[in-house]
């Protein structure tokens, strides 16, 4: 078996199709590794979807381009959480403390 030695995992969707994956992901992780550390980064089309459909376990580890949203007009819903910058930022902010990435 593989320690996790906190693994941090950020799980990158930016089309609908890619939330399918983001989210069965995480859970699949969180499933085999309960003490990770995830985050599902939504940006572009990714986010519009996530915010359409019923609410997802994975949820509360959600995370929102800010810059989407203003786009399209849409707003965030609990327990989702909004970036405090660009996706393309965040995530390369999360990769440079230690995140690893994956791309739904």
């Amino acid at each position: 078996m593989i320690e996790s030695d906190g693994i941090k995992v950020l799980i990158h969707a930016p089309t609908a199709e890619a939330l399918k994956r983001a989210r069965q992901n995480a859970v699949n992780l969180l499933r085999a590794q309960p003490d990770a550390q995830v985050r599902v980064m939504l940006n572009g089309p990714a986010v519009g979807a996530a915010l359409e459909s019923e609410p997802h376990e994975s949820d509360p580890w959600t995370w929102l381009c800010p810059n989407t949203l203003a786009n399209t007009g849409k707003q965030s819903r609990a327990p989702m959480h909004v970036m405090d910058g660009p996706a393309i930022l965040m995530i390369a902010r999360l990769q440079q403390d230690g995140w690893a990435y994956v791309r739904a």
